[in-house]
């Protein structure tokens, strides 16, 4: 595509989880030597996946991982950010963000607020609107608003913030690793 296209360039996403932990090294190369994709973003399984188990992750791995993805950059196996404006502060964001994502994993304790109803917001397939994927409340259906999410995202301001109140009241491993 990127022989035709200029602009086109291949991102790709990886979940870790217990299924695919143990080819991570695989699944770097394909994504560089095969793919020669531009960045890869990281995220670990969180929330409530279908079977428990496959949260069951190594730290070691992860970590080794993030770690090759950190090499890979700096030894241009794949350009990350490189090729978007502002590059070099998106890059240092993944990279505080990874590093943060670890010490929570590590430490197994809070160490960021969540500014998900501040920043985003996730609409469903059947119309719910909530502040985050990994919380069961919801701020509203956008049906019942005419599709107009800005209608309802005014509208549930005050939901938004009292739900969201402290920083103890939500712990989840951040989106970006």
């Amino acid at each position: 595509m990127e022989k035709h296209h200029s602009n086109f360039k291949v991102c790709v996403e990886v979940t870790i989880q217990k299924c695919n932990q143990d080819k991570l090294e695989e699944i770097y190369d394909f994504f560089v030597r095969q793919l020669k994709t531009y960045n890869i973003l990281v995220r670990i399984v969180r929330g409530k996946p279908r079977d428990p188990l496959e949260k069951d992750i190594s730290l070691e791995r992860v970590e080794d991982f993030t770690s090759k993805l950190e090499r890979g950059i700096s030894q241009m196996n794949y350009h990350g950010q490189a090729v978007y404006p502002m590059s070099d502060l998106i890059t240092a964001r993944e990279l505080v963000g990874r590093r943060i994502q670890l010490k929570l994993l590590r430490e197994n304790q809070f160490q960021i607020p969540c500014y998900a109803a501040n920043l985003m917001g996730v609409i469903k397939s059947n119309g719910d609107v909530m502040a985050c994927e990994l919380r069961d409340d919801k701020l509203g259906n956008i049906r019942e608003f005419d599709y107009d999410f800005r209608k309802l995202w005014l509208a549930s301001e005050l939901k938004r913030s009292l739900k969201i109140s402290s920083p103890t009241s939500v712990f989840v491993l951040m989106s970006v690793l």
